[in-house]
């Protein structure tokens, strides 16, 4: 990778460094094509999964990518998800590809064949491999279409094993080798007289099948071909350099079939000379959607391994600079200023500053949050600090963002807080609830929150270790306080404020004070939880 190379405009929002992995990438694909690397059908193809969870930036890093390699090559893009409406993969894919490389062959001068002519053939092809694949399937559906007929029941053909049956609709929809053995005797010389016009020699229908599809890719190399070789006149063609690469993205949405499907279509059918393809997926999903399909004891990882030719994992950054993309993707960038948002704990990257982003770190790795689950309580705490701003309203960032957690998890949890709160007097207690709706998360997890000092002469917030069960127990303790027993109880205990004690605390202490000194009955801390059960 050069590092002469300036980063591109497009690149300017990456805020989670992907670009430095897309140079690298790029410069893997290139060395490959130029090495002596072939796939197990002898062919210069390579397919390559983007291995991801959902909404870790697998789009954002295929469209970038996509213009990076468009400087050189010819770029094409299918949308899974946009197609997963089609019931056959194969149809769907081939007529998108099929068509915008014809076009891009068309639009390139004409060699001594002529692109034309060429385009034609193969579309033509694609039509046969088509056609044939529809072949195929017919004897199969023609059977379960008859049985249902028959039975009143549709049958999955070929699955004897009970099992393995899907009981998604209280109604078993597969036969077992008996049941099948009945309804072939039942059905008898009509499905014999059926299936013989569907093809008078099943053999034959396979033969033709091979066929179309040798056809096909032998078209298609011959396109690859002339679309990425200068002209033989020397004078600079529209080619792009091999290879042509087609991105496949959005599989996470898709229904597992046709994603299994998809994936296996590319491989058998696509597999030429000078194409590569890049998927990206989420492979624990993938795995899933495989043994869905074809049973628990499926081997996934095998099943990679033929599949792809490599597999790569799209870089995870650290939660600090996760928590601070995702906060600028919702728009909370500036909640400490816009919003009357609190921030608690000293930045890590900055530890002069007390900062939303540090906050929003500490309560993912605590209750050890994936990204959707992040994304889910950061949208909901972006509600929930503009309703509380409307009203002036001041929003303590731990404990808002830990009480959307708890709702989120455990509503049971919750309701205790709300109605039970001196339940909880004990901070170990309370950790003990919290590690229990945690997943596999970061328990012991130590941060820095400011105080002032009167002692000190240091100007400005000095700072203290705590712990986000210690922060939950001071909110909780002030909420078990109804305002006037508090007034009551700093005026009898001659309670002192603590020379050191966490500009958090003395912000609840105020509040509720507050609310005692004016005479209010209700605990002002009580609006948390209202406002969550209604922004969640």
């Amino acid at each position: 990778m050069s590092e002469n190379n300036q980063k591109p405009e497009y690149w300017n929002d990456d805020k989670l460094g992907r670009y430095k992995q897309a140079q690298l990438l790029k410069d893997f694909l290139d060395q490959q094509y130029q090495s002596d690397f072939v796939s197990e059908d002898s062919t210069k193809s390579f397919v390559l999964n983007l291995d991801a969870e959902w909404g870790y930036g697998k789009t954002f890093f295929l469209d970038r990518f996509a213009r990076d390699l468009a400087n050189s090559h010819i770029v094409l893009r299918y949308n899974a998800w946009a197609n997963d409406y089609a019931k056959d993969p194969l149809l769907s894919f081939i007529a998108q590809i099929t068509r915008e490389l014809t076009d891009l062959l068309e639009s390139y001068p004409a060699s001594a064949e002529g692109n034309e002519n060429r385009a034609q053939k193969f579309r033509d092809s694609a039509l046969r491999v088509i056609k044939s694949a529809g072949k195929a399937a017919a004897p199969r559906l023609l059977t379960a279409g008859i049985s249902t007929l028959v039975f009143g029941i549709p049958v999955a053909i070929g699955n004897t094993d009970e099992s393995e049956s899907s009981d998604n609709s209280g109604q078993n929809t597969s036969l077992s080798a008996k049941d099948q053995e009945l309804m072939t005797r039942t059905i008898g010389d009509s499905v014999e007289a059926a299936l013989a016009n569907v093809s008078s020699d099943i053999f034959d229908e396979e033969n033709s099948r091979r066929a179309a599809v040798d056809t096909f890719k032998k078209s298609l190399g011959d396109i690859v071909q002339v679309l990425t070789e200068q002209e033989l006149s020397g004078s600079e063609s529209k080619s792009r350099k091999a290879p042509i690469y087609i991105l496949i993205d959005e599989l996470d949405r898709c229904r597992p079939d046709f994603t299994i499907e998809l994936i296996e279509c590319v491989k058998h059918i696509f597999s030429v000379n000078g194409l590569y393809f890049i998927f990206a997926t989420d492979g624990s999903q993938l795995q899933a959607a495989l043994n869905g399909i074809y049973g628990e004891s499926f081997d996934a990882e095998l099943y990679f391994n033929r599949i792809f030719n490599k597999e790569i994992g799209l870089r995870i950054p650290d939660q600090r600079t996760l928590s601070e993309a995702l906060i600028n993707e919702i728009g909370l960038e500036s909640a400490v200023q816009k919003y009357d948002v609190l921030p608690y704990a000293a930045d890590s990257v900055d530890n002069n500053v007390i900062s939303l982003q540090e906050d929003f770190r500490i309560v993912s790795e605590f209750f050890g949050l994936d990204l959707r689950s992040q994304k889910q309580v950061l949208s909901a705490f972006h509600t929930l600090v503009l309703a509380r701003s409307h009203r002036k309203l001041k929003t303590h960032s731990i404990p808002a963002l830990t009480l959307l957690v708890i709702w989120h998890r455990k509503k049971e949890f919750f309701r205790r807080l709300m109605n039970s709160p001196t339940t909880f007097k004990k901070t170990q207690d309370l950790e003990n609830s919290l590690r229990s709706i945690a997943n596999n998360g970061i328990y012991g997890l130590k941060f820095e929150v400011a105080f002032r000092d009167p002692q000190s002469s240091i100007r400005g917030p000095n700072k203290t270790v705590t712990s986000l069960p210690q922060v939950m127990a001071s909110f909780i303790n002030m909420y078990a306080f109804k305002p006037l027993e508090y007034v009551e109880y700093l005026r009898t205990s001659n309670a002192q404020t603590v020379a050191a004690e966490a500009r958090y605390v003395t912000e609840l202490k105020n509040l509720v004070g507050d609310a005692g000194y004016n005479a209010e009955r209700i605990n002002p801390l009580s609006g948390y939880f209202e406002d969550i059960t209604m922004v969640s």
